[in-house]
């Protein structure tokens, strides 16, 4: 019996191991999938994530987190190649208000590969997300939400006409941190920090 169990969990294993994606192909941000006042809050997001976080932060209350985030706002930016999106499989929520600074644990995530491009996917934790990712440049990766697909599950295909509800963008500050920033709404604003 115990000859045809090791076969059996070695086959299994080879079925856990295929479902994951070798490669990943980011797409092209799609012409006039945002609006140019999503690019420009894009744009403007680390100064504005700063702000919102000197504002959260003006009673020294979040001091420690408030040091920790300043460089993930502050850094010069890397290439990210495709493929070491892959090695990402934890995300860290780091809420930024002007009432203060809130961060959670590490929530399991990870990248699929979608169509036309791949997907960021927050499986666990309080708030479960899914984005496309879009190739912007070598070191801007924009993160575009969009609702799921109505039966709950995470919408994996984007459409020309497909309902965008947030873009932020994703960014390789060292070989161990990489941070997707959503652009405050005038209150609130997050860093996911990724590893």
């Amino acid at each position: 019996m115990q000859k045809r169990f090791i076969p059996a969990l070695l086959m299994l294993a080879s079925f856990a191991l295929a479902q994951e994606p070798e490669h990943l192909k980011l797409a092209s941000l799609p012409q006039g999938a945002i609006s140019e006042e999503n690019k420009i809050q894009v744009q403007t997001a680390e100064a504005d994530l700063l702000k919102l976080a000197e504002m959260g932060n003006r009673n020294n209350e979040y001091t420690y987190i408030f040091n920790q985030i300043k460089p993930m706002l502050t850094s010069a930016h890397q290439a990210i190649a495709d493929d070491e999106l892959l090695e990402l499989r934890k995300a860290m929520s780091i809420q930024i208000c002007t009432y203060g600074i809130f961060d959670y644990y590490f929530c399991n995530s990870r990248f699929i590969q979608g169509n036309p491009t791949a997907v960021f996917l927050k499986t666990q934790g309080s708030q479960p997300d899914n984005s496309f990712i879009f190739r912007g440049d070598d070191s801007t990766l924009y993160v575009v939400h969009t609702p799921n697909d109505g039966s709950g599950n995470p919408a994996t295909t984007f459409y020309s006409n497909s309902e965008v509800t947030e873009v932020g963008a994703l960014y390789k500050l060292s070989n161990d941190l990489y941070v997707i920033l959503r652009p405050s709404n005038g209150t609130c604003g997050e860093i996911f920090v990724l590893r």
